[in-house]
């Protein structure tokens, strides 16, 4: 019976499955989303601390919502260029995908795609955030919850919206458009009638013998 696979192996399945744009995309968010989240939550610990009042349940929602994005935003940059640009690229067997597009064109159309879920993301977030605190969660905790469960939730959709994306690309691929003749023009009038359009040929085929 085989053995389990050697570990260079096991590293080199795991870098080309990574290599994969819609694995390493999700592992990104997820891995920006949770750097994010501890210093978010670093962040509300120190605003509480220092300048917010107890009950200013708002105000904390008003500095999730702000810092989440700037922090997460920012990770999400440095992790795609690594992923997609720099590290384990290099493993790509060849995406059917937005695989000829350049960093700046492919990390935006992920912002895109991402800011496109936002607002379910931050409903999610924000409200229970609220509910939480109001029922006595303490700040930190309930923006760590909240904005997991707003991850959580909008990671589902994303790979969804990925698959379906692929899913038209390979369709796309197997059913390409067939090439149709090109007409140049109509052939010279007969009788007063215009003649059937001439077919696009080589040039040696067009052109006749110069008279002398």
């Amino acid at each position: 019976m085989p053995g389990p696979p050697a570990l260079p192996t096991l590293l080199e399945r795991l870098k080309s499955l990574y290599a994969r744009r819609i694995v390493n995309v999700n592992v990104n968010i997820v891995a920006a989303g949770l750097i994010s989240i501890t210093l978010v939550t670093g962040v509300v610990h120190l605003a509480r601390r220092w300048w917010l009042e107890e009950g200013d349940y708002w105000l904390v929602s008003g500095v999730t919502f702000a810092a989440d994005i700037v922090l997460d935003v920012a990770i999400y940059f440095f992790l795609h260029w690594w992923a997609n640009h720099c590290g384990p690229r290099r493993y790509t067997t060849g995406e059917l995908l937005h695989a000829d597009l350049t960093y700046f064109k492919s990390v935006t159309l992920v912002q895109f795609e991402r800011a496109a879920l936002s607002p379910l993301l931050y409903a999610i977030a924000l409200v229970l955030q609220q509910v939480m605190m109001r029922h006595g969660v303490s700040e930190e905790l309930a923006t760590a919850v909240s904005l997991l469960a707003g991850v959580g939730a909008t990671r589902v959709l994303h790979t969804m919206w990925m698959l379906e994306q692929e899913r038209r690309a390979r369709a796309r691929l197997r059913t390409g458009p067939a090439a149709a003749p090109q007409a140049v023009g109509p052939m010279p009038s007969v009788n007063g009638h215009a003649g059937e359009p001439q077919q696009s040929r080589p040039r040696a085929e067009r052109t006749g013998a110069t008279p002398g």
